[in-house]
């Protein structure tokens, strides 16, 4: 992968647990892609000492990962920077008003432009470092790194800097079974988490739609159902080699767990061995009135992506 191809970034914009960590392994698992995993942890994994690595090995133990970051040779501010929307917003807050002003904004104040090129030119240099380790022991004919951050300030910084050639995968599931997967432990606090959760899922998808649409042409962006991707991967699959103009690649839904990887985090799916499956607990075990409020909630917005 040259440095002028290392640009070329899918990212994977969603809410948590949404089914990304699916996406990106489908999508790791073909030829011409790569899976970096959610790049913004890098600086947290490194730090922390003990998270995983895709191979199983700690981050900061791995191979892999020792050699990029030597290639990249970043600056302990700008590793930093890296994770900078992590650090802000680490336990799920969505909305950020000083951030939220500017989503989909391509022209910024001075001072703003500043920030967002530093930012594009510290990432730039991580992608190329990966880019280069993946060319020479991994995949030759790499098309594109996977960034599966979803976080979409992230996404709106990188887009804003200029320096990448960003398709976004914007991946949505159904609000009820959002909210029952953020809730189903919350017990006694469920109808409190359950309003908490449904307007986290109606912003953040707002926002979300408005970065891409706003910010890229539209044939640079992909809005992708969980239920169509867990539920019907063969077909699901076929439309995200055509959206990212790759070869076709079948074999993604029986090789998605074997292939090589080194990516950052995400759910502990990526070590278990089991299946791809559409879970619809929420239709049996949601509460009726949680049901209804999310209904009632999210409306149009929740109806359209329940029938995208």
């Amino acid at each position: 992968m040259q440095s002028d191809s290392s640009s070329r970034i899918t990212f994977i914009l969603s809410s948590g647990r949404s089914g990304s960590t699916l996406l990106e392994m489908l999508l790791g698992s073909h030829p011409q892609l790569w899976s970096a995993g959610e790049v913004q942890l890098l600086p947290r994994d490194l730090r922390e000492k003990h998270q995983p690595c895709g191979c199983g090995e700690p981050v900061s133990q791995c191979p892999f990962w020792e050699e990029a970051l030597s290639r990249a040779c970043l600056t302990p501010e700008e590793l930093a920077l890296i994770g900078h929307y992590r650090s802000r917003h680490p336990h799920g807050r969505v909305f950020l008003p000083g951030e939220a002003r500017g989503l989909g904004q391509i022209a910024l104040s001075p001072q703003r432009a500043d920030w967002v090129k530093s930012y594009g030119e510290a990432n730039l240099r991580l992608f190329q470092a990966i880019g280069g380790e993946v060319a020479e022991q991994h995949k030759p004919g790499l098309v594109s790194l996977i960034d599966s951050s979803k976080d979409l300030y992230r996404c709106n910084a990188l887009i804003a800097s200029g320096l990448f050639r960003i398709r976004i995968i914007h991946l949505v599931k159904d609000p009820r079974a959002f909210v029952y997967s953020m809730i189903r432990h919350h017990g006694v606090n469920q109808l409190e988490q359950t309003i908490r959760k449904t307007i986290r899922w109606r912003i953040e998808n707002h926002l979300a739609q408005r970065v891409y649409r706003q910010m890229l042409p539209h044939h640079r962006s992909l809005k992708l159902r969980y239920e169509d991707l867990a539920g019907h991967p063969e077909h699901t699959i076929g439309r995200l080699w055509d959206f990212l103009g790759i070869d076709p690649f079948p074999e993604a839904i029986d090789r998605f767990r074997g292939y090589t990887k080194h990516d950052i985090s995400g759910n502990p799916m990526k070590f278990e061995d089991r299946p791809i499956e559409l879970d619809e607990r929420w239709k049996t075990e949601m509460p009726p009135l949680s049901k209804w409020f999310v209904n009632m909630a999210t409306g149009r917005w929740g109806r359209r992506a329940s029938s995208l």
